[in-house]
């Protein structure tokens, strides 16, 4: 997925009419949540970026978007991924060992939590060099999303801004 440098800020309405989004391709290929299976709708997404803030589009295909599952309402509800979301993993700094986890659905409600992964040696396995993995979540964490849905013609949208502050990185540099 490449992002795209925007000179102004993504006013964060759910419309996509900013000129950062009308260039380039949609991405596509993403899974349905916890599997290695083909999106039963093929997600669309773009990103973009200026100095302070990642801004994400996602053009979510639903028949049906009367039937849109939206339990979720309050901020960091666990349990988000019931509903129909976009859930999205980023290693900031690619190291492989941290990351930032969210979830946010049809309606912008939005779960955040910041991950620490690391390999440990499986003290149960009986011979070395076999590892296990140990996660600790802080959901305490908030990265401090601005989100806006839209429906439109067989799909629901999503915009959001991200600051890159909340990702311990200063500013996004392209390449």
């Amino acid at each position: 997925l490449e992002a795209v440098p925007t000179v102004a800020p993504v006013q964060v309405d759910g419309r996509f009419d900013e000129r950062c989004w009308a260039g380039g391709e949609w991405t596509t290929g993403f899974y349905e949540g916890r599997t290695v299976l083909p999106a039963k709708y093929p997600v669309l997404a773009k990103i973009a970026f200026d100095s302070a803030h990642l801004y994400l589009a996602f053009r979510c295909p639903e028949e049906e978007l009367s039937a849109l599952r939206l339990l979720r309402t309050e901020r960091d509800d666990p349990r988000m991924w019931n509903d129909d979301c976009i859930e999205l993993y980023l290693d900031a700094n690619r190291d492989g060992e941290t990351m930032f986890h969210f979830m946010i659905n049809a309606a912008g409600a939005v779960t955040d939590t910041s991950v620490t992964e690391r390999a440990v040696p499986d003290a149960t396995a009986g011979v070395p060099g076999v590892y296990v993995y140990r996660m600790k979540s802080d959901r305490a964490w908030n990265a401090d999303l601005r989100t806006a849905t839209s429906r439109g013609r067989g799909e629901w949208r999503l915009e959001v801004s991200m600051p890159v502050r909340a990702l311990g990185i200063g500013e996004i540099v392209p390449g």
